[in-house]
C-alpha cells in the first residue's frame, strides 16, 4: 500500500462542503454544462506523472453522453476564495441508468500533458537536459519552466515510447522531478525547490500546543503519519560509478562516489559514462531525487485546492508516538489527492525531505512565474484547423494551447 492509499483510507470528515461537491463552471468543447451535477471527484497531481480527475457526474435531462470521449473539458474546484482551474481531455466515459430515469456517468480526465503521449524515434544531439525537455514540451502546445543544467550531452536518444516517457527519463537521469501546473511543464531539482522556495502553507494539527497558540491560523492537520528509513537499510547505500577517464591504451578506470556519508555503497551500471562530469551527475542523482529521502510522510488536510506537487508546506504537530518536533518543520510536496462529494472536502498528501537539518530559505513563498517576471499562465482551446502558419505549425482543434507555449522551438526537432 502507498502513502498515498495509507492516508486516503482514513474516514475522519473534511471540510464541509454543504450539500454540494466543490465543482464549478464546468465546460466541454466550450459549451457550459449547467444542467450536470457532481456527485464526487477525486483529483490526483504528482511529480512525474500526468494530472487526473475521476468525476461521478448525474443529469436529469440528458440521455446519453455521445461526444464527451476525448473532448477538452475544464472546471474549478475548491472551497470559496480558494478554487483552481483544471483542464484536460475526457478519456473514459461510463454510463449507468438509475431507476428513476437520471443518467449518471463517470468520466475520467486527464490533464493537458495527455497531448504528450505520442512520440517518435528521434536523436538529439549537443543539448542539455533542460533545452531538450523544452522542445519536447512545446511540440504539444505547453509551456515550459525549470531549473538550469549546463552539461551538453553529445546525443540523447528517444528510441522508442512517447515524449512524456522521454522526458521523465531525462529528469530522473539527474534526479530531478517534472512538475506540471497550469498547462506548464516544469522540470525542477526537488532539492533546489526544497531548500530556496518558501512555505505555500502552514499545516497545525489540533495537538500542536506551543509558540502558534496565539496565533489565528487554521489548524487544518487531520492525520500525518511520517516515517523514515534507517541509515543502514538497503534503500539509503550511496551510490558510486565507473568510467574511464580516456581513450585507447591511456585510459584509467575511475571511480566516482555519492557525497556524503552512507554505510555501505552500491554500483550503477545501467548507463554509458562518458567522463567525469557526466559520472557527478549520475552519482549526485540520489541526493536530488525526493523518492530517495530518507524522511517521508502521509498527511490529510482540510481540503485545499492551492496546493500542488513542488510545493513545499510547514508542519507543525505533536504526536505522542513520536519524539517531540522530530518531524516538524519543512517538507516538500511530492503528491496530491482531492477528494471531495457532497459532504466534505479533504487533501491527502504525500511529503519527503532529506531530514530536519537542512538549511533552508525562511522567506516568503512566490509562485513559479514570479521570479521569472511573466504573467501567471493561461490555457485555451484552440480553434485552428492545424494547418501550418508561415513556418509555426498550430494546434488542432480542441487542443489545449499554453499561453507560455512556444510552437518554433518545438516544431525544430
Amino acid at each position: 500500500m502507498t502513502m498515498l492509499e495509507a492516508i486516503g483510507n482514513q474516514q475522519s470528515n473534511g471540510r464541509a462542503t454543504l450539500g454540494r461537491t466543490p465543482i464549478y463552471r464546468m465546460t466541454m468543447s466550450g459549451q457550459e454544462m449547467s444542467d450536470i451535477r457532481v456527485l464526487d471527484t477525486t483529483i490526483s497531481l504528482g511529480e512525474n506523472a500526468h494530472d487526473t480527475a475521476v468525476l461521478n457526474v448525474s443529469s436529469p435531462d440528458r440521455t446519453g453522453t455521445t461526444g464527451f470521449l476525448d473532448s477538452p473539458i475544464s472546471f474549478y474546484y475548491g472551497s470559496a476564495t480558494r478554487t483552481e482551474l483544471f483542464c484536460g481531455y475526457v478519456t473514459e466515459v461510463t454510463e449507468e441508468h438509475t431507476d428513476s430515469g437520471v443518467l449518471v456517468w463517470t468520466m475520467t480526465v486527464v490533464g493537458p500533458t495527455k497531448e504528450m503521449q505520442k512520440g517518435k524515434p528521434r536523436f538529439l544531439t549537443q543539448r542539455t537536459i533542460p533545452s531538450a525537455v523544452e522542445a519536447l514540451v512545446y511540440r504539444s502546445y505547453l509551456g515550459y519552466a525549470g531549473h538550469a543544467q549546463e552539461h551538453v550531452w553529445p546525443t540523447l536518444a528517444q528510441t522508442e515510447g512517447s515524449d512524456w516517457q522521454m522526458i521523465t527519463k531525462l529528469a530522473t537521469r539527474s534526479g530531478w522531478s517534472i512538475y506540471n501546473r497550469y498547462g506548464v511543464v516544469m522540470l525542477y531539482d526537488p532539492l533546489t525547490l526544497f531548500k530556496e522556495n518558501g512555505v505555500a502553507a502552514v499545516l497545525i494539527s489540533e495537538a500542536y500546543q506551543l509558540a502558534k497558540d496565539g496565533l489565528d491560523q487554521e489548524r487544518s492537520l487531520l492525520e500525518f503519519i511520517p516515517e523514515e528509513e534507517s541509515e543502514s537499510s538497503a534503500a539509503q547505500q550511496g551510490y558510486k560509478v565507473a568510467y574511464f577517464n580516456g581513450t585507447g591504451v591511456e585510459a584509467n578506470v575511475q571511480v566516482a562516489t555519492q557525497g556524503g556519508e552512507h554505510s555501505s555503497y552500491r554500483f550503477l551500471n545501467d548507463f554509458v559514462i562518458r567522463n567525469a562530469t557526466e559520472a557527478g551527475i549520475y552519482v549526485g542523482s540520489k541526493d536530488s531525487d525526493a523518492s530517495e529521502w530518507p524522511q517521508k510522510a502521509g498527511a490529510r488536510i482540510l481540503g485545499n485546492a492551492t496546493l500542488f506537487p513542488g510545493m513545499s508546506v510547514e508542519v507543525l504537530t505533536l504526536n505522542t508516538r513520536f519524539f517531540p518536533g522530530k518531524f516538524n518543520g519543512r517538507w516538500l510536496i511530492s503528491a496530491v489527492q482531492h477528494k471531495m462529494d457532497q459532504q466534505s472536502f479533504q487533501t491527502n498528501l504525500v511529503l519527503a525531505r532529506p531530514d530536519s537539518t537542512t538549511q533552508v530559505y525562511t522567506g516568503a513563498y512566490a509562485p513559479f512565474w514570479q521570479p521569472l517576471g511573466r504573467s501567471r499562465p493561461t490555457l485555451m482551446v484552440s480553434q485552428s484547423n492545424g494547418q501550418t502558419e508561415g513556418d509555426t505549425p498550430a494546434a488542432t482543434a480542441g487542443t489545449w494551447v499554453s499561453s507560455w507555449t512556444n510552437p518554433t522551438v518545438g516544431s525544430a526537432m
